[in-house]
């Protein structure tokens, strides 16, 4: 069994002195020694554990070089005390916490969570703060990010990220979700799902607005290169399932939008035995059958073009009727030819009589 031996070097004035204590088995007392030192300087064991020169103090380490240095575990009971009990490092029950300022900061339960700002952290780290306050800053050189909250309802905010994508949001029905640039709201999710961009208020699934001030563009665009002619910007509406379709947008080459399309021609219109209409002040005006037919006051064509009202034609003067293709008809207002007896005649001015005309490529002539 080996005996550690404490060498103690001692000073006393006018008189140093060392005195080796070698620590065995108890023996009888011995005599009365020297008078001890006034001041001990320095303690070494023999086997070289541990060196007080208190200046600094070493544990497991001959060369201590901070005022306690220990090279090895250190077991505490209870606590660390750093000046006094409202500054200090303790167990409580199964917990570890950090206190300052006489109120518990930090907890790391038996389960690994850690709190800050909660004694009961539920998850692995659970940040609890004021209303209205930041609980969580994160600062770069030129950066800032702040985790903040203002509510009362308790509803919960999601982030969450999962094999089929990521997840952002909350657990609201009645609340929005925004995105803001310069302070304002730029974009807005309500909780029913419409969404609004320059509105906080969006009375659709999709509500664009400008506000009170700006044109309000959308701008569907494609084949910014102008590298393939049939990548083109197009406009889908459907319903039954799909099987209802109307389209509109821009073409790229002849004939690849649909039968007969000219190329980079603009197009409204749809891919079934379906009706086109126009209307204004909520009733039809024209209608496009879906055989072609046209209709302007009905909506039941049965020629080419049918129209249920009045026409008006062009009205001109014989000197004032402009150049034109074969077939063009028109009216002119001063004939010196009735219509019914001269049909086919070519029309002369001098007169005042109101006839319908025709241009056959070379005259003007009445019928």
């Amino acid at each position: 069994m080996s005996v550690a031996t404490i060498v103690i070097t001692a000073t006393r004035a006018n008189a140093p002195a060392t005195t080796i204590i070698n620590r065995g088995p108890s023996g009888p007392a011995g005599p009365s020694g020297p008078a001890g030192a006034d001041s001990i300087t320095s303690a070494t064991t023999s086997d070289g554990t541990a060196d007080i020169n208190f200046n600094q103090v070493g544990i497991g380490t001959t060369s201590p070089s901070a005022k306690l240095d220990v090279q090895g575990t250190i077991i505490v009971n209870n606590e660390i005390q750093l000046v006094d009990s409202n500054m200090r490092i303790f167990r409580s029950s199964n917990d570890l916490r950090l206190r300052t300022g006489g109120s518990d900061r930090v907890i790391i339960n038996s389960s690994g969570n850690v709190g800050i700002g909660t004694t009961s952290p539920a998850h692995k780290l659970t940040i609890n703060a004021a209303n209205n306050t930041t609980a969580l800053g994160i600062d770069f050189p030129s950066a800032h990010f702040d985790f903040s909250a203002n509510s009362t309802s308790g509803y919960n905010t999601i982030f969450h990220m999962d094999n089929t994508g990521l997840d952002i949001g909350h657990g609201s029905s009645s609340r929005s979700l925004n995105l803001k640039t310069g302070g304002s709201d730029r974009l807005v999710i309500e909780g029913g799902g419409n969404v609004g961009i320059g509105t906080t208020s969006p009375s659709g699934l999709l509500h664009v607005s400008s506000g009170t001030s700006g044109d309000a563009v959308v701008i569907i665009e494609s084949d910014t290169d102008n590298n393939n002619e049939d990548d083109n910007p197009q406009l889908q509406f459907k319903q039954d399932g799909g099987n209802t379709v109307a389209k509109a947008g821009l073409t790229g080459n002849a004939d690849t939008i649909f039968t007969n399309s000219l190329a980079n021609a603009a197009y409204f219109g749809n891919d079934e035995a379906a009706s086109l209409q126009l209307y204004t002040n909520a009733t039809a005006r024209l209608t496009i059958e879906s055989g072609g037919d046209v209709g302007i006051g009905t909506t039941n064509p049965s020629q080419k073009l049918e129209v249920d009202g009045a026409v008006k034609k062009a009205v001109f003067t014989v000197n004032t009727l402009p150049t034109a293709t074969a077939g063009t008809s028109c009216y002119v207002s001063d004939s010196n030819h009735t219509h019914h007896s001269n049909v086919g005649q070519v029309v002369a001015s001098g007169g005042s009589i109101f006839v319908p005309v025709y241009y056959d490529g070379t005259d003007w002539r009445i019928g």
